[in-house]
């Protein structure tokens, strides 16, 4: 009892000092400190109240200086949704008489994303139409930075733009265009998963990197390697292939096309284009590139663009220039691209294949392996030994005895002869292998570990060979250990 008697006094004090209680026509003056606001919020939150006065105290409220509250004063009406509906819809209609009250502006903007953000989701959209067209007024795609800058700055936080849904997207790539927030707006456009925008912001990418002496941050290489069509993949093989580019960013540019194309079923738009960048990338005298649009003419068109492909593997000594280890990519090339190759996929599950028999290569390995050209032939070598297959060994006979340098092809002073007897003696090697997995004194995660060292050994043969190999399993197996 004797608390109820001091609330009461209290809050006789309370409407005392602010002249009364709050009802229209006099809320603002509850705004002048915290002992006030609590009784606008308590009018706010009674129904019984007229609905146009208690937006009208919301309203006061926020443009008082006091929208941080807001929130706590819609959660406590039991009609939350409606009230933010109309209290969004009343902040909104305020907005373009305040260009010249900063400060009101802010917080009546700030106060209409409050509201719209305890709007249903079905009826937010009008609401945020309304929002996105006051905050881009005046603006198009063909603004000037210093227009978009002004305009937006002065209306609204970057962080606020995503609350607009995808009536903000337009807007978003207009301020990409001039490179404005381009980590977040692009990562609220890329979660709307709508095509339609992801075309315009890669058409805003476009038209920023267009500029004079530009850089290209990593950023937008990033967010651009997350849309997911073909003009992507074609924009991204093209700063793949640009030479003022830095290294990096040309790597990086193609890494984050590779990652499209390995999925190529996801891929929207037609693959003639990607090609032509393929091709024109083969064509180069770059042997990282030329090696990776190899692997992907083969894993788009299947064994239709070996012809092309081969052809393209001039023996013209560039390799032993690229960033990756030669030995590495023959091995890759030949486990990823000749022992694998693919059908272009159709879209049918039964078609998407996962691999091929071996023996439907071999006839390609066979061709390799006859070759005049040093880079088909040690390919053709690595791609025997990468069958891990004894039984093809035999295929090297002709070549064992070869005194042909692939130094031009590896980087490494070993002859083609040497090279096959590396796949005679690895081939063995890991049958021994396979023979120990199969008794049980070598676990599968062991055997395969041994198999694979055998063949990205290039160089050594006989016992130093299979030295080399013991080295670096135990090696490995010293790792493991905790």
């Amino acid at each position: 009892m004797r608390d109820c008697v001091c609330a009461t006094v209290a809050l006789a004090f309370v409407l005392a000092a602010c002249g009364g209680r709050p009802g229209p026509g006099n809320f603002e003056k509850f705004t002048a400190n915290e002992n006030g606001v609590r009784l606008l919020e308590r009018y706010i939150q009674d129904t019984s109240n007229p609905d146009e006065a208690r937006v009208e105290a919301v309203v006061t409220l926020v443009q008082g200086g006091w929208a941080l509250r807001l929130r706590k004063a819609l959660d406590g009406c039991p009609d939350r949704e409606d009230l933010a509906a109309r209290t969004a819809d009343a902040l909104i209609r305020r907005l373009p008489d305040l260009a010249g009250t900063p400060e009101v502006l802010a917080a009546t903007r700030d106060g209409a994303f409050i509201a719209l953000s305890l709007v249903p989701g079905a009826e937010r959209g009008p609401l945020q139409k309304r929002l996105a067209d006051w905050v881009f007024a005046g603006l198009g795609p063909e603004s000037s930075a210093d227009e978009v800058k002004k305009a937006v700055e002065s209306r609204v936080l970057v962080a606020q733009i995503a609350d607009l849904g995808p009536h903000g997207a337009d807007g978003a790539t207009w301020m990409i265009r001039h490179g404005f927030a381009v980590a977040k707006l692009s990562q609220y456009l890329l979660s709307l998963k709508d095509p339609a925008v992801e075309a315009r912001m890669l058409a805003a990418f476009k038209a920023l990197h267009a500029t004079p002496d530009i850089v290209i941050p990593y950023e937008h290489v990033e967010a651009i390697g997350k849309i997911r069509s073909a003009d992507a993949v074609e924009y991204l093989l093209d700063l793949a292939q640009d030479d003022r580019q830095e290294p990096d960013m040309r790597s990086l540019a193609f890494n984050q096309a590779a990652e499209a194309l390995d999925r190529p079923e996801g891929l929207r738009g037609a693959r003639e284009p990607i090609l032509a960048r393929l091709r024109k990338m083969v064509a180069r005298n770059d042997p990282d590139d030329r090696w990776a649009a190899a692997r992907y003419l083969v894993s788009l068109q299947g064994r239709a663009a070996l012809d092309e492909v081969l052809a393209a593997l001039k023996d013209d000594g560039v390799y032993p220039r690229a960033l990756e280890d030669p030995r590495k990519t023959l091995v890759d090339f030949c486990k990823g691209v000749i022992l694998r190759e693919r059908p272009p996929h159709t879209g049918e599950p039964e078609e998407d294949e996962r691999t091929r028999p071996v023996e439907d290569a071999l006839h390609t390995v066979k061709r390799l392996l006859a070759s005049n050209n040093r880079v088909h032939q040690a390919l053709g070598v690595v791609c025997v030994k990468a069958t891990e297959d004894a039984a093809h060994a035999d295929m090297l006979k002709p070549l064992q005895k070869s005194r042909v340098s692939l130094e031009p092809v590896i980087g490494e002073k070993v002859t083609l002869g040497t090279l096959a007897q590396n796949a005679v003696d690895g081939l063995a090697l890991m049958a021994e292998v396979q023979a120990a997995e199969a008794s049980g004194v070598l676990s599968a995660e062991d055997a395969k570990r041994k198999r694979f060292f055998a063949l990205v050994n290039l160089l050594d043969t006989g016992d130093a060979l299979r030295k080399a190999v013991e080295e670096r399993f135990a090696e490995a197996s010293r790792a493991r250990k905790p």
